[in-house]
């Protein structure tokens, strides 16, 4: 790959990450990591309640985001707030932005984007469903 050339401008491809972050603040540099070659990330365990849902943003910039918190339909207070837990994300870059729908299909552990490629629509589902 020549030096000028970014990972993301290496190919034509449409590059696919899932992730059980963890955590999305506490190991944010590894997210950034993965980001540089990832078109689409598929993220699970942010960790983020509703209010917080702009850290994602704040992390990854040049990317987009459906995201969904544990508490979306039932929301808390800061002040309320206990350790996280749970939800999930589809991030895609910024450079995809337009070919992108964002999904609203109802449930605090599913979030999902539509892909409008000029063959036929591809959906994107991201799920997040714990054992307990």
């Amino acid at each position: 790959m020549p030096e000028d050339q970014t990972p993301r401008q290496a190919t034509k491809q449409l590059r696919l990450t899932t992730f059980n972050v963890e955590g999305a603040t506490g190991n944010a540099e590894y997210l950034k990591e993965i980001a540089k070659f990832s078109d689409v990330i598929f993220l699970q365990e942010h960790w983020y309640f509703k209010f917080e849902q702009q850290k994602l943003q704040e992390i990854l910039p040049d990317f987009r985001c459906a995201i969904i918190s544990c508490d979306e339909y039932n929301p808390i207070s800061a002040y309320q707030r206990p350790r996280g837990l749970g939800g999930c994300a589809l991030l895609w870059h910024k450079d995809i932005d337009n070919l992108i729908n964002k999904l609203d299909e109802g449930s605090e552990r599913i979030t999902c984007i539509e892909l409008n490629t000029s063959d036929t629509p591809i959906l994107f589902i991201c799920c997040y469903m714990p054992s307990r």
